[in-house]
């Protein structure tokens, strides 16, 4: 007798995970909308619609920026996430490599915990870590 082993159609390609959500973003006068990109639950990756999240990230729809970006671009590049009086940086908002380095350069300090979904920082630390880069020279 065969066993039926299902999958579920929805689930994550890259790390199996069964949810998703929306990402939320600032409109254009400051108010917060679920944007069209998804974030998968588990492994946090953006994806650009459902059915890449299905798919898992390729190498066709993985943005990698073409020429560095400049610091002031990484700051209008950056989303912010508001807690009660605090805003801080939503580290998971930064393209890669930059995401990732930022990531490296938070280790071992204080970071404040938001929704539990994304990865945060203080924008003192932001700010920090832009100077360090020497992006502008």
């Amino acid at each position: 007798m065969e066993v039926n082993q299902s999958t579920p159609h929805n689930r994550c390609g890259l790390c199996g995970a069964t949810t998703y959500r929306k990402v939320v973003e600032r409109g254009a006068y400051g108010v917060m909308r679920h944007g069209e990109q998804i974030v998968c639950s588990e492994c946090t990756h953006e994806f650009d619609d459902l059915e890449a999240w299905r798919l898992g990230r390729s190498d066709t729809n993985v943005k990698e920026p073409e020429a560095r970006i400049s610091a002031a671009g990484l700051r209008d590049i950056v989303r912010t996430y508001r807690y009660r009086d605090a805003i801080h940086v939503v580290v998971d908002s930064l393209p890669q490599p930059y995401q990732d380095q930022f990531a490296s350069f938070l280790r071992g300090s204080a970071q404040p915990v938001g929704d539990g979904l994304n990865r945060y920082a203080f924008v003192p630390d932001f700010e920090r870590w832009l100077e360090t880069l020497k992006l502008d020279a």
